[in-house]
């Protein structure tokens, strides 16, 4: 006899076993799914957190090295800031001393009664020259040495005022020039008192050098002898550099009619002729 066929209610038992075991089946499949995507998740999650750890470190040392360099610059001073350059500049340079030797008629010493003056005499020769010469007479000159000369030299003498007292006095000279384009070449003329120092008149021609290269002409100086004079003093200078002669020099009483030519100003004084107000009132 056949076997029986399962009954409606066993089947239906069985059915839903298999379902249940479908449906479990299907769980623990989703569940390992989750699983393994939780996993995957993780791992990424790790994986950035490790990157970032590793950039967090590199800030961090490339942070060190900047502070390990900033305080390394902190402990070397600063140079001291450069001075400005100042150019030198060359002195000028000193004045070339130039003596020649005397050319035949030409004497390097100033003649009997003169002597050598002024405030740098040091850079002039003076002497006679015969080979310059006005009216057949031979001239004293006076001639710059250096190629630079601040200062004046030439001749003078100095004589009493006895015979000139009371009267209008001039000095007069025939000057030639030569390359006289500092000062110029000078003629002067002083009037000194009793007292040491003491100048009553005076004038060297200070407003009116001969200047340049000039031929012979005849110049003069024009001063008063007071009462109270006591001596004359009279010459000739070069200021500066060139060379001068003067010939045909004269001293002369003039009359009135003569302008003079006095550089200082002498006024007598007004005095009272008796004391004033000795009660203070």
């Amino acid at each position: 006899m056949p076997a029986a066929w399962p009954s409606h209610e066993s089947l239906a038992a069985m059915s839903s076993n298999r379902s249940t075991i479908t449906v479990i089946v299907l769980l623990a499949a989703a569940a390992s799914l989750y699983e393994r995507d939780r996993a995957q998740e993780t791992q990424k999650s790790l994986a950035a957190l490790g990157a970032d750890r590793d950039s967090l470190n590199r800030q961090v040392k490339n942070l060190a090295r900047l502070v390990a360099e900033a305080n390394q610059r902190a402990s070397v001073p600063a140079p001291a800031p450069e001075a400005p350059r100042v150019e030198a500049v060359a002195p000028p340079p000193p004045p070339v001393h130039v003596e020649e030797p005397p050319a035949p008629g030409v004497t390097l010493k100033a003649p009997a009664g003169w002597t050598k003056n002024g405030s740098k005499p040091g850079s002039y020769v003076v002497g006679v020259d015969r080979n310059q010469t006005l009216g057949g007479m031979p001239s004293a000159y006076v001639k710059s040495i250096d190629s630079a000369v601040d200062g004046f030299g030439g001749m003078m003498q100095m004589s009493a005022a006895d015979d000139m007292v009371g009267k209008r006095v001039r000095l007069s000279g025939w000057v030639k020039t030569e390359d006289a384009n500092d000062g110029g070449g000078h003629l002067w003329f002083r009037v000194d008192g009793q007292q040491s120092g003491q100048t009553l008149q005076f004038d060297n021609m200070d407003s009116r050098p001969v200047k340049g290269t000039t031929d012979w002409q005849q110049y003069s100086v024009v001063l008063d002898v007071p009462p109270q004079s006591a001596a004359l003093a009279y010459g000739f200078f070069v200021q500066g550099t060139g060379k001068m002669w003067v010939s045909g020099t004269k001293i002369e009483a003039v009359g009135p009619e003569v302008p003079s030519t006095n550089m200082v100003t002498n006024r007598a004084r007004t005095l009272p002729k008796t004391p004033a107000n000795l009660n203070f009132e």
